[in-house]
């Protein structure tokens, strides 16, 4: 798991736990499931192209638990999905 939510019915915190690398631009990050809606988020770089952080942008509601986030892998070779 590349992330940690932390939910009380919105999400208000995602600690990054395995930020990846080779990463050129900020990948687009989707989340779902969790009970929620309308939550979005955007990936901040980092060295390396690694993420450094993930921003909430809209916390969305109605999270009964931890969504999923799916990051892509990064574009090129030697990349290391996060």
């Amino acid at each position: 798991m590349p992330y940690a939510p932390a939910v009380a019915a919105s999400v208000d915190r995602i600690d990054v736990t395995t930020p990846g690398s080779g990463y050129t631009a900020e990948p687009t990050i989707t989340p779902s499931g969790g009970g929620g809606t309308g939550m979005a988020v955007k990936a901040n770089l980092g060295a390396g192209g690694s993420i450094a952080s993930i921003s909430i942008t809209t916390p969305g509601t109605g999270y009964t638990s931890a969504p999923t986030l799916t990051i892509p892998a990064p574009t090129g070779t030697g990349g290391v999905q996060a």
